[in-house]
């Protein structure tokens, strides 16, 4: 297998000449390369998914859009302009906000929030499967823009090209997001400590 002992290498977005070499096969369609860079990437595709997708019975659908947009993209990956698990990322991170945007109807959630805590909580503080809950939870306008700025770090002006929205809009989301986590991470904590 062309891309088994580079597996961490890979993954911390440095590009050897085994992944290139994958990259260059599948790029002229041989479906071994193409097979070797989907089962290595799997997982990470997976996670990026996961947390875009509203309904985690679509994931496998969006997983399946993402592979499909990266082949079908395969031939515009540059090298020179940054790692290849980036690109995936970012391609993966499109299809499933597209397939996200197909599969669901548009509809306003509501913004009460009641009473708001003030205190600050912090990203890290969260195991990896915590914050996961949490933000399926969170409502999906709030819960784009938080995972793109905060965990993906695009810009406001990028994240209002890619949902369509303005800059304004995206940062009274994202607001809103941080407003919504710290309460139900408050309300998490205060259940916790009853059980």
């Amino acid at each position: 297998m062309i891309l088994s002992n580079q597996r961490s290498k890979i993954y911390q977005g440095t590009l050897d000449k085994e992944l290139l070499k994958a990259i260059s096969q599948a790029k002229k369609g041989e479906r071994l390369a193409q097979k070797q860079l989907f089962d290595h990437f799997l997982p990470y595709v997976s996670v990026v998914c996961r947390r875009y997708a509203y309904d985690p019975t679509v994931v496998p659908d969006a997983i399946q859009e993402s592979f499909i947009a990266v082949f079908r993209n395969l031939n515009i990956y540059d090298p020179k302009r940054g790692p290849f698990k980036a690109w995936i990322r970012k391609v993966a991170i499109n299809a499933t906000l597209r397939f996200a945007r197909e599969r669901t109807s548009t509809e306003e959630l509501s913004e009460q929030m009641g009473q708001v805590p003030t205190t600050a909580i912090h990203i890290w503080e969260f195991e990896s499967e915590e914050l996961l809950l949490l933000l399926k939870k969170m409502p999906s306008n709030y819960r784009d823009v938080f995972n793109l700025f905060v965990i993906d770090e695009y810009t406001h002006k990028e994240i209002a090209q890619l949902l369509g929205i303005s800059e304004i809009v995206s940062r009274q989301k994202l607001s809103r997001a941080r407003k919504w986590l710290r309460a139900h991470y408050e309300t998490a904590l205060k259940a916790s400590k009853f059980s």
